[in-house]
């Protein structure tokens, strides 16, 4: 806790010091640059070294620059400067093409380790490039080889820089030059004072000629490392430089061109105390105010006008307390922000969200255009009204509590689920990714006992406690710097205490083995080895919402896992019998040996309380302020294992009240057979989710509005206006808005009935008119579309594209004529059959006659090809599934049909069948009808259909069976389901076909049960949160909304180019 108020407090100096430099100008220039420097250094926990000069004028500070430094990877700027060198005077050849090898592959920064295969070419300047932009480690070594090491520090001497040198390969401590060297400063060393020289000559083309340092300037430049000294610097201020970052050191050095002339700068910090890799550790911030103070001194100008740049996150004060009240006022709902004058995540999103509806660019900073659309500014909060008037005001009340479902916690998310299969039960926000805190320690565990499932003498390990590992913060172990301890005992001072500095050292220890086994040898990444191997683990176990940046959980920004990866890790680990031991362990005593020789004798206890209580067998606390109290645990009744995990509990106190509620509540629905259909969570949409569903297109496959009109004996719109909301459809224009449609296929279905009578293609013709007449009725929110450009012109605009899509091969009668007919008239996909087998083509709810297709079948899908009309399979039997595909040149549709592996209905998809779909390059559009998306309610409508069959076998009329089917019904009500029924079908597909063939087509207007949560086209954007909830990126979730119907549109449309004469 002490470490968590240090950081909050020294990230309130840090900005304090950032607004004093930019709206106190007056008063900074009475001070000395050396003395604005100093201030800010001395509020620094490490070593700092900084050299400044203002290349035009030569003013310049030094302070503690000729102390030597690690450079971690800063060194890789002498390197190029080494390599430019030679190329010049000792004929390099820079475009020389080195081959990359396996063995050539190192950890950590950069790219070419983890993207390219082995044997790739690449030019030699482009090593140089990759080595200075992406700070690539193998790109690094590669250039290394080229020069020699040696030549880099020869060079540097010549240069009057005798204190820079790079003393090995990067994670190739076996090739060091200087093996003392290696030891005390890792790569590289340097000066804050020789870096400099090395930019000055650099800025004057005085490093080997002009060409060549314009051409080091230019690799500086793209440098993607913004943390440091770029990180407070203007909007369009050049910075041409390098950074490096190790554990303990971080490091930044180059030119910053302002209005003034050029500054070379050096900021040099090791021994620090944070040592965590958020952007925002207070080295990186360090860096950035140092380099602004320097900044503003040399451009007194240029910071006297920093009071007028846009707010953003991290500012704060009374400027941002109006912002926050006015925010609160104007944008409905109230985003309910807390006015406490910081400018942090959620006032972001609040002002995206404004400048969404005002139609700015969203940048979440609030510019004069933001200000504007922001009105008056609300300064102070509401007055108090009379006494009278507020005793008299009367309050609203939620319904009363539900006694069905969950029990009510603290926590802001849970999970409980069956400890020996791992299936999750139930679960509130199980997918969202929060802070860990200390339950990553399991993680930790669990990687050390994989590498001793493999070789148990590791447990005998001896292993030393560093100076890092000691003064790691929080909860501890209490062993000190030097202090011996065999592996097998310290895994216990892991757990049970909740040892950070535990946590540090068996990284550390591990980390140092893994990488000694590849031959590698760096002793500044053992650390980072071990927590790359975490993430490696993670991804095995399937753990999609978790990444880890530290092995015992301290705060860091995109340290997270969610609930439902913390179920999949403890029901692994509790597989190992010693992680099972350890856990379920409430005490625990060893000795422990210091450098001096001395034993002495350490007690750890078990932080999990629920252990005092029969029944639990672990598995780990958590606590910081950012994540709350956490519990992952373990409890057994009737022979029965349950894992719980609960995040974000209130206190400590309540998330074992929150967890021992949810293992009573869930042993109550085991015991009353509940179990077996999970009671999921709702979803709520997030400002998060509402910003992606509006980036996207959604494009829905199949709504049944028009023929909805006409069963309901409105054949037209002058009866009912569908601007206004129409309760009983499920579509009405405002609430296409609401859910966010940007483009729709308008089904013209008719009975299959209508063409037993002659009459199917004159209603046919009928229907397409009436979505014209739609169109036309109101232009402002419709267009018609026939092509993609059609269809992504429109969207822009804000109008829903409009397309129409014929359902049923009965419409053409038999006729390509008519076929081509439909297709003039604006359809663009018709569906081969409805729910009755035709005279050329099987449906999947009749008998079959032809084994698919027959020979006229396949000739409609080869005229829709030619014609550029989409061939959609919903309806047809998987014969005719099987014959589409083989047959289509074009990419096929499922208009408005779900996975029959999830539920078993002959309208939904197999799985052969979507394999084929992913070779045809189709997509499956997901149907959202009960019955074809819950498994019992699809068995149950097989069972209708049976029963209705047999009716009419009987002979009964119509009328009688319509009676008959009306009492089964009320005797078997349908389970409408969920939205989670909908997202499985979604999973399935994108499982089985991939990410690239799935898509959405609701039946809407065509469907009478829908599942909960999905009721109409306004709750499009609960798809988009739940898709978000599982992990899915939001690129997949765009392509899942419109991005692959669009595909299959424009590729349909190629096909249709290429056959248009055959």
């Amino acid at each position: 806790m002490a470490s968590i108020i240090w950081r909050f407090l020294m990230t309130k100096i840090i900005l304090a010091a950032v607004c004093l430099l930019l709206t106190s100008v007056s008063t900074c220039c009475g001070q000395s640059l050396e003395e604005k420097l100093k201030t800010i250094a001395d509020s620094h926990k490490g070593v700092v070294a900084i050299a400044v000069k203002q290349l035009d004028t030569n003013e310049s500070c030094y302070l503690n620059a000729d102390r030597v430094m690690p450079t971690a990877s800063l060194i890789k700027l002498p390197i190029m400067i080494e390599a430019y060198r030679q190329a010049a005077v000792e004929d390099l050849d820079l475009q020389k093409l080195i081959s990359l090898r396996d063995e050539d592959k190192v950890p950590g920064s950069g790219v070419l380790t983890d993207h390219f295969s082995d044997k790739l070419q690449l030019p030699l300047i482009d090593c140089i490039q990759l080595m200075i932009a992406h700070s690539d480690n193998t790109a690094t070594n590669l250039v290394l080889d080229e020069i020699g090491l040696p030549s880099t520090n020869r060079t540097m001497k010549r240069l009057g820089c005798p204190n820079t040198r790079v003393n090995a390969k990067v994670y190739r401590r076996d090739t060091s030059i200087a093996p003392e060297q290696s030891k005390q400063f890792g790569l590289g060393s340097t000066t804050a004072r020789e870096m400099v020289r090395l930019l000055e000559q650099l800025d004057q083309g005085q490093l080997v000629n002009k060409a060549s340092c314009d051409a080091m300037r230019r690799h500086l430049l793209t440098c993607q490392d913004q943390t440091k000294i770029a990180r407070l610097l203007p909007p369009g201020v050049s910075v041409a430089h390098k950074t490096g970052a190790v554990s303990r050191s971080r490091t930044d050095a180059g030119l910053i061109e302002g209005p003034s002339g050029t500054i070379a700068i050096c900021v040099l910090t090791t021994d620090n105390e944070d040592r965590s890799w958020r952007d925002d550790n207070e080295a990186n911030q360090l860096c950035g105010v140092l380099a602004r103070a320097a900044y503003d001194h040399f451009n007194p100008t240029a910071a006297a006008t920093a009071r007028n740049q846009p707010l953003a996150v991290g500012a704060f004060g009374e400027m941002v307390e109006s912002l926050q009240r006015t925010l609160n006022v104007r944008l409905k709902p109230s985003p309910g922000l807390s006015v406490d004058g910081d400018f942090g995540p959620r006032t972001q999103a609040a002002v995206e969200r404004l400048q969404t509806e005002a139609g700015l660019p969203v940048t979440g900073q609030v510019d004069a255009a933001t200000w504007k659309a922001l009105g008056d500014l609300v300064t102070q909060g509401p007055p108090v009204p009379d006494p009278e008037v507020v005793n008299a005001r009367k309050l609203p009340r939620q319904t009363a509590d539900s006694l069905e479902g969950p029990p009510f916690v603290t926590c802001r998310a849970w999970a409980i689920a069956d400890a020996k299969t791992g299936e999750i039960l139930w679960h509130q926000r199980g997918s969202e990714p929060l802070d860990p805190a200390s339950t990553t320690k399991m993680m930790t565990c669990y990687a050390v006992l994989q590498q001793v499932e493999k070789n148990p003498s590791l447990l005998q390990d001896v292993v030393t406690f560093s100076q890092n590992a000691d003064e790691t913060v929080g909860s501890t172990s209490g062993l000190k710097a030097g202090e011996q301890v065999l592996v097998e005992a310290l895994l216990y001072g892991l757990m049970l205490p909740s040892g950070n500095d535990a946590s540090v050292a068996l990284a550390e220890h591990f980390g140092a083995r893994k990488l000694q086994a590849e031959s590698v040898d760096q002793q500044a990444d053992f650390y980072a080895t071990f927590i790359h191997q975490m993430n490696e683990i993670a991804e095995q176990l399937g753990m999609r919402e978790t990444v880890y940046r530290n092995p015992h959980g301290l705060t860091e920004a995109d340290h997270k896992t969610s609930a439902r990866d913390l179920v999949k890790l403890a029901t692994v680990a509790l597989k190992l019998p010693r992680f099972r031991l350890i856990v379920n362990t409430r005490q625990y005593g060893t000795a422990v040996q210091g450098a001096a020789g001395y034993t002495r004798n350490v007690l750890w206890e078990n932080t999990n309380q629920l252990l005092g209580i029969q029944g639990y067998k672990g598995v780990k606390t958590g606590t910081t302020r950012a994540a709350g109290a956490c519990l992952v645990s373990c409890g057994e009744r009737n022979g029965r294992e349950l894992v719980v995990v609960v995040l974000g509990a209130t206190s400590g106190d309540a998330r074992y009240v929150d967890s021992r509620n949810l293992y009573r509540w869930a042993w109550r629905q085991i015991e009353s057979g509940q179990a077996s259909k999970p009671a999921r969570s709702r979803v709520q949409v997030s400002d998060e989710a509402r910003r992606l569903h509006e980036s996207a297109m959604l494009f829905d496959g199949h709504n049944d509005l028009p023929w909805q009109f006409r069963q309901l004996g409105m054949p037209s719109f002058d009866k009912v206006d569908i601007s206004l909301p129409q309760p009983k459809l499920h579509t009405d224009i405002p609430r296409l808005k609401q859910g966010g449609v940007k483009a729709q296929f308008w089904s013209v279905y008719v009975p299959v009935e209508e063409g037993e009578q002659g009459r199917a293609l004159l209603t046919t013709l009928e229907q397409i008119q009436l979505v014209k007449e739609m169109v036309a009725r109101y232009p402002e929110t419709f267009e018609l579309a026939l092509t993609t450009k059609d269809v992504e012109r429109i969207q822009e605009t804000g109008k829903i594209a409009s397309l129409i899509g014929v359902e049923g091969g009965h419409c053409i009668e038999n006729s390509l004529n008519v076929l081509r007919q439909l297709y003039s008239a604006g359809a663009r996909y018709m569906t081969l059959t409805h729910s009755s087998t035709l005279d050329w083509a099987d449906s999947a709810t009749d008998a079959p006659q032809h084994d698919g297709l027959n020979a006229f079948g396949e000739e409609v899908v080869r005229e829709m090809n030619r014609l550029g009309m989409l061939v959609d399979i919903s309806h047809v039997s998987v014969s005719t599934m099987k014959d589409a595909l083989r047959v289509s040149r074009a990419p096929i549709i499922f208009s408005h049909s779900s996975a029959r592996a999830v539920a078993d209905h002959p309208r939904n998809v197999p799985d052969d069948v979507l394999q084929l779909t992913a070779r045809n390059g189709g997509v499956v559009m997901i149907n959202f009808y009960s019955s074809f998306i819950v498994p019992a309610s699809a068995k149950r409508s097989i069972e209708r259909s049976n029963y209705q069959q047999q009716l009419r076998d009987q002979g009964l009329s119509e009328d009688e069976v319509k009676r008959a089917m009306t009492r089964w019904g009320q005797r078997h009500p349908i389970d409408v389901g969920s939205i989670h029924d909908v997202v499985d079908h979604i999973d399935h597909v994108a499982k089985v076909a991939g990410i690239d063939h799935v898509g959405i087509g609701s039946d809407y207007d065509g469907i009478d049960a829908v599942p909960d949560q999905l009721e109409d086209v306004s709750t499009y954007p609960r798809i988009t949160q739940e898709l978000l909830n599982r992990g899915y990126s939001a690129e997949q979730i765009r392509k899942i909304m419109g991005g692959n119907i669009m595909r299959v549109l424009k590729e349909a449309e190629t096909v249709a180019a290429q056959t248009s004469d055959q």
